[in-house]
C-alpha cells in the first residue's frame, strides 16, 4: 500500500454536488483512476456497498440504505477515505 498524502482526497471534504451534472459514474470512476485508486460497487444480499482502494487496503467506503445513483455512492466513499486520511487512519481493518 503506498501513503497517501493528505490532501490526496481534499476535492471530496464538501457534500455530493447533485446539482452538478457533469459529476457522472464515469467522471467519478476516472478521479479514482487519476488518482491511483482501485474502486468497487456491490449489491450482495441486501447491502449495497462503494470501496474505494489503496490496494491491498480499503481507504474509503459508503452503505447506503437504499440503492442511490452510482457517482454519489463512489463520492461519498471518496469523502469517507478523506475523513480517514486527516485522522490519521488510512485503512479499514
Amino acid at each position: 500500500m503506498r501513503n497517501l498524502p493528505a490532501d490526496t482526497l481534499e476535492e471530496f471534504v464538501e457534500d455530493y454536488p447533485a446539482d452538478n451534472p457533469a459529476v457522472t459514474a464515469d467522471y467519478m470512476i476516472g478521479k479514482c483512476e487519476n488518482l491511483q485508486l482501485g474502486w468497487s460497487l456491490d449489491h450482495t444480499g441486501g447491502l449495497i456497498e462503494a470501496r474505494i482502494w489503496n490496494w491491498p487496503s480499503v481507504v474509503g467506503r459508503y452503505r447506503p440504505h437504499q440503492v442511490e445513483p452510482l457517482a454519489k455512492m463512489l463520492w461519498m466513499a471518496l469523502q469517507d477515505g478523506n475523513q480517514h486520511l486527516k485522522n490519521g487512519t488510512t485503512a479499514y481493518a
